[in-house]
């Protein structure tokens, strides 16, 4: 594969960040975060084509938020195994790079390398709610945390003309799904009554906190009753990452006619659809920026789950004279590794 340099333009802080530091995922490596990267190219390799020094490129991680392997890390890509975007420089192949269309802020384009990209997989291709797509009628979709992923989930479902709830234990949460088009956004008690009445019964629900408790109610919002085996089954899609052990009946799973599937970021032709859909604003996405020197501050905002949206660490546009040889780049990238090591 041919190296490319990007000098870094924005990186998404990711929750799964968050997890790798706390050693949920066993990783003895060193190595800098940030996998939800967009930069200019600043440098490339001898062998690198069709790419254009000075434009903004979203950067394919391929691997995505949440990998866990209990016996050790099994992942080697950018921030997760490799250095990443927490850094003034990174080193890609080129093949990973997707140009950002004109007039797409860099905080927003840089969403598709990883959480606009899950969306979108978890929404078009896992869920297929996109009642475009064929004769169906819109889903009931239960969208669970409404956080850096979920907003912009309750955006693209009611794109899809899905009819989108939402649950989330803080307000400010609830309040930001119903603004973008949720029909009712729920707390964890009001959605415990909801799903125990079967007051509504609903098609999906995407869980995108994926522990015990949400993996519990999950369940139960889609569980069919009675005897109607002709209608679909309900669907559950995993996307959260959380080291929780979840518990399944067979028996439950079976009778009550629910499916599980799990998402995990995105093919690389996805991450154009992702940036279309932000530079469309179909998805607008609550970006905070932030700068380098604050990310302990901003991982630990996340930790606290303070963070409303998502965040976003910004840099300055490229100043390098391209007429010189880019040799100090290694020399940079070494350094911003060490402080954030």
């Amino acid at each position: 594969m041919a190296p490319h340099i990007p000098e870094v333009a924005a990186a998404g802080v990711c929750h799964s960040d968050t997890t790798i530091l706390s050693n949920a995922l066993i990783d003895d490596r060193c190595y800098t975060l940030g996998h939800e990267n967009v930069g200019w190219a600043v440098q490339l390799g001898s062998k690198v084509k069709d790419i254009e020094l000075q434009q903004l490129y979203a950067v394919h991680a391929r691997i995505g938020c949440a990998i866990y392997a209990c016996k050790g890390p099994v992942v080697r890509g950018l921030g997760m195994g490799l250095d990443g975007g927490y850094a003034e420089y990174i080193v890609v192949d080129a093949d990973l790079l997707t140009r950002v269309p004109e007039g797409l802020a860099p905080e927003h384009a840089a969403l598709a390398g990883c959480s606009t990209l899950t969306v979108y997989n978890a929404l078009h291709h896992v869920a297929n709610i996109d009642v475009s797509k064929k004769d169906d009628t819109p889903k009931k979709v239960l969208i669970y945390g409404v956080g850096g992923l979920g907003h912009q989930a309750v955006q693209l479902a009611v794109h899809y003309d899905a009819e989108v709830y939402a649950c989330d234990y803080k307000p400010e949460a609830r309040r930001l799904a119903q603004r973008w088009g949720a029909v009712q956004a729920f707390n964890l008690s009001e959605l415990s009554e909801v799903v125990r009445d079967n007051t509504i019964v609903f098609d999906v629900a995407i869980d995108f906190v994926t522990n015990r408790q949400s993996f519990e109610l999950c369940q139960s919002a889609v569980r069919r009753t009675g005897e109607d085996y002709d209608s679909e089954p309900g669907l559950i899609v995993l996307v959260g990452f959380n080291a929780d052990s979840l518990m399944i009946s067979s028996a439950e799973m079976i009778i009550n006619r629910a499916h599980i599937k799990s998402a995990l970021y995105g093919h690389k032709n996805d991450v154009k659809q992702a940036l279309d859909l932000l530079s469309k604003k179909i998805i607008q996405p609550e970006v905070e920026t932030t700068s380098l020197d604050q990310v302990n501050q901003t991982l630990d905002a996340l930790r606290a789950s303070e963070v409303k949206g998502r965040k976003v660490i910004t840099f300055e546009p490229p100043t390098l004279d391209l007429e010189t040889e880019v040799k100090p780049v290694g020399e940079r990238i070494m350094e911003a590794t060490d402080t954030f090591a």
